[in-house]
């Protein structure tokens, strides 16, 4: 049974099969993954992800609005 990781994050990218994911928290990037195998779930604020080693339920992270220049 694939470990299943649950987080807030972002994409770097749109995920695709046979590829690896990069995941941000913040600023930083967090987790380099396996490549995916499935793309199980795809919704408005989350997506689930299947790799070769794990189950990544991500919820996105809200972005921070720019403040606007005086």
């Amino acid at each position: 049974m694939k470990q299943i990781v649950n987080l807030k994050g972002s994409l770097v990218y749109k995920p695709e099969i046979g590829e690896r994911m990069v995941i941000i928290q913040g600023e930083n990037p967090e987790y380099f993954t396996s490549k995916v195998v499935a793309i199980r779930k795809r919704r408005l604020h989350s997506i689930e992800v299947e790799t070769t080693n794990t189950i990544y339920r991500i919820t996105y992270e809200k972005r921070k609005k720019a403040k606007k220049a005086a």
